[in-house]
């Protein structure tokens, strides 16, 4: 089993990736005597742990106990592991050492994380992380107050940062602004998933709009909803618009659904392209409003 697995890794092992989805019989002690058996010497570290529904948070925080204190990179799939609570951001952030440059997880289905466990795992980063990337597809109690503390720890080192946060319904505009509002004159790519986030509207995108700045170089921008969108309009474009990085290299932006924007909106975003710019994605499937004299507007701006 996992304890023969893990007797047998080689003890000068720099690199190691598992994939266990569907282990649906493995419990704790199995994670635990995997832990024992990691490298001391061990650099990257990449595991998937999805749908092991006997995984746990003391299974967890035992596993990140062996975390090597030389880790540079570090990715752990969790998705569908439904025991998991708030407990298992703080066993992780005990676990993350001082020399971590790369650290991705996925949460996603996870439903008993809230704010407080995100505002435990805020904690945890180093100061060196460069690439941080957190994925809580589904956590539906995930609210303002965490991401206001995950903004508020993000490392100032940080150069990318990805943020899922699909279906996560209790988000707003408050949450929006505390992220844009955190440290971000390093960061060249840029990464936020809001998809079905219903209470975001034009005040959110008008502070996302003076955040990101800086240097970024890619970002990437997810508004879309299930149902058509009442809230998002040719302002909060307008605002977004106004807001973009002048060194912006890569833009994708999706705002399907989205009904209320028009004309006016999309002249507004094409006013504030880069010059810079090499690679532009939009979705704007079912945006009515959109005419010729749009995307004339659109095509001008390139």
């Amino acid at each position: 089993g996992l304890a023969a697995l893990a007797g047998g890794l080689s003890s000068t092992l720099q690199q190691l990736s598992l994939d266990f989805t569907f282990w649906e019989l493995l419990s704790d002690a199995g994670w635990a005597a995997l832990s024992g058996g990691l490298s001391s010497t061990l650099q990257q570290l990449r595991l998937n742990f999805a749908y092991c529904s006997l995984l746990s948070d003391a299974g967890l925080g035992a596993l990140a106990g062996g975390f090597s204190s030389t880790l540079q990179q570090l990715s752990l799939n969790l998705a569908y592991c439904s025991l998991l609570s708030d407990a298992v951001f703080a066993a992780l952030g005990g676990g993350l050492g001082s020399t971590l440059q790369q650290l991705s997880l996925g949460f996603y289905g996870c439903s008993q994380l809230s704010a407080a466990g995100l505002a435990a795992l805020a904690g945890g980063p180093s100061s060196t992380l460069q690439e941080l990337s957190l994925n809580f597809r589904d956590c539906s109690q995930l609210s303002d107050p965490g991401l206001a503390a995950l903004a508020g720890r993000l490392s100032s080192s940080l150069q990318q940062l990805s943020l899922g946060f699909s279906a996560c319904s209790q988000l707003s505009d408050e949450g929006l602004a505390a992220l844009a509002g955190g440290p971000s004159s390093t960061r060249k790519q840029l990464s936020l998933d809001f998809y079905g986030c219903s209470q975001l509207s034009d005040g959110g995108l008008a502070a996302l709009a003076g955040g990101p700045g800086g240097i970024l170089q890619q970002l990437s921008l997810n508004f879309e909803l299930f149902d058509a969108c009442l809230q998002l309009g040719d302002a909060g474009l307008a605002a977004l618009a106004g807001g973009l990085s002048s060194t912006l290299q890569q833009f994708s932006l999706n705002f399907r659904n989205c009904y209320q924007l028009s004309d006016a909106g999309w002249a507004a975003l094409a006013g504030g392209l880069s010059s810079a710019l090499q690679q532009l994605s939009l979705n704007l499937a079912y945006c009515s409003l959109l005419s010729d004299a749009g995307l004339a507007a659109l095509a001008g701006g390139l």
